[in-house]
């Protein structure tokens, strides 16, 4: 994809404010916070005391509070558990989910594209999304779509979004993972840092990763001649064991063929082929 708009919609910001709100986030998310800069920020998990993943979300440092940026849909979750975590410490939460929104610019021509249009301007947030560059502006609803307009790009639909988002094998939560996934069970590497202190579930988390492995894992599969596949169905091996479940599906125009997201044991790991009902399904 070489240059787009995408909708945020369907993802909000949360205000993290107060003296002690930098060492508050660190000790309770999957990555780094204590080091990082205003105008960075990173992936993370919410996680917990086992491990497991409660939410997924993007944290972004300014130079005196911190924006958590997520899908709506664990919005309330999030500002519930921050809540329950706050004791002494100085530390302010703010839903700006009615007020704000967001838009990003998507694709390989994105970073010639803001530099040509916005070399100034600050505020604006980095990350990968989906394997691509994107831009993302935040800012009171009532002007998002006079912006929208104003940077005269193609919209991306949620058809395309959903089929770039398994492509890129990106999970998404409530559908691919849950609160009975470990974050390496869903490749959720970029959201772990393996340096910092401690954190909730960080002792399952580190003994995973440097003594152990996974039950199973999060792979994507190419299903030539099929529908698209519902989610819970059934993966077999070629030798009939069944091993895992479908968890997302899609028409590919990439793949030229259906593709899906599913979970395997770790006993099949180093299989390279299976059946998803009548249908081979290979690794991809």
């Amino acid at each position: 994809m070489k240059l787009a708009l995408l909708d945020l919609s369907e993802r909000c910001l949360i205000e993290v404010g107060g003296s002690d709100s930098r060492l508050f986030l660190n000790g309770i998310l999957t990555q780094d916070i204590k080091t990082l800069a205003a105008g960075t920020g990173c992936y993370a998990c919410l996680c917990t005391p086992k491990g497991k993943i409660l939410a997924d979300l993007f944290c972004y440092a300014a130079e005196d509070h911190f924006k958590i940026e997520c899908h709506q849909n664990l919005k309330d979750k999030i500002l519930e558990l921050l809540s329950r975590y706050i004791l002494i410490q100085k530390v302010s939460l703010q839903d700006l989910s009615q007020e704000w929104g967001g838009v990003g610019v998507l694709g390989r021509e994105s970073p010639s594209f803001i530099q040509k249009h916005f070399p100034k301007s600050s505020g604006i947030i980095y990350k990968l999304q989906w394997g691509y560059p994107c831009f993302e502006f935040w800012m009171k609803k009532e002007r998002l779509l006079s912006f929208q307009k104003q940077l005269a790009l193609p919209l991306i639909s949620k058809e395309e979004q959903e089929i770039l988002r398994i492509e890129s094998k990106t999970p998404l939560y409530g559908v691919d993972m849950n609160e009975n996934t470990i974050p390496q069970e869903a490749n959720l590497s970029d959201a772990l840092n393996f340096k910092k202190g401690c954190y909730i579930g960080q002792e399952t988390i580190a003994r995973l990763q440097n003594l152990g492995h996974v039950n199973k894992q999060l792979r994507l599969f190419q299903v030539s001649n099929s529908d698209i596949l519902s989610k819970g169905t059934i993966i077999h091996t070629l030798a009939g064991e069944e091993t895992g479940e479908i968890t997302s599906s899609c028409y590919s125009p990439k793949y030229q063929c259906v593709i899906a997201l599913g979970y395997i044991r770790y006993a099949h790991f180093e299989e390279k082929e299976f059946r998803v009902g009548e249908k081979l399904a290979k690794i991809l």
